[in-house]
Formats: C-alpha cells, sequence, structure tokens
C-alpha cells in the first residue's frame, strides 16, 4: 500500500509542476546553508563510511543493511524516511541497477 502511494507520488508530473521557476529570496538561506555546511563537516567520515557501506549492499542484495546505512545518513542530514519509504528506495535501486547491467551486456552483443 504505502509501496503504491510513494511510486504514485514520484511519477506525478504534478509535483514537478508545483516547483517554483526561479529560486527564492529567502532570508534564513544563509543560515541554512551554513548549518548544512557544519553538519557536512562533522559527519563528513561517517557520511562517506555508510555511503560505501549502501553501495556494498546493493551489489550484496542486503537489504537491511542498505536500509540502515540510508536511513542513518538521512538521520544525520535531518531529513529521515520512513522504514517503509527506505525498502521501496532499496527496490528501486536494485531494479535500476538491473536495467544498467542488462544495458551493458546488450552493448557487448
Amino acid at each position: 500500500m504505502v509501496e503504491q502511494e510513494l511510486k504514485m507520488m514520484l511519477e506525478s508530473p504534478a509535483i514537478v509542476d508545483e516547483l517554483p521557476k526561479e529560486p527564492v529570496d529567502d532570508p534564513m538561506r544563509p543560515l541554512a546553508e551554513k548549518r548544512a555546511a557544519k553538519i557536512l563537516k562533522k559527519n563528513r567520515r561517517e557520511i562517506d563510511r555508510l555511503q560505501k557501506h549502501a553501495e556494498e549492499c546493493l551489489y550484496t542484495m542486503n537489504r537491511e543493511g542498505y536500509i540502515y546505512a540510508i536511513g542513518k545518513i538521512r538521520t544525520i542530514i535531518r531529513k529521515p524516511l520512513s522504514h517503509e519509504a527506505l525498502g521501496v528506495l532499496f527496490d528501486t535501486s536494485i531494479e535500476r541497477l538491473i536495467e544498467l547491467a542488462n544495458e551493458a551486456i546488450e552493448k557487448q552483443k
């Protein structure tokens, strides 16, 4: 149920239409960028480690490891996702990885 809703939301052209066409001048933007830079600087090693772990989990089809790594990264950057949404992210990433592998095989033929 949740997976279908997420897929529908991602495929919906209405989301793209709602985005602003021009950058918005927000007075809080410099402060937000400063805080984001501080978070990234403080956690760079851990984020790099978790990103590498997530990639390895994709290659070995380790769903729980991938969900853990991406979930932890999202928590660090203060944009958490639900376990179900991370599962959908894993599924779509695996599908795309398989598509890329099949395209590479077709090119070699």
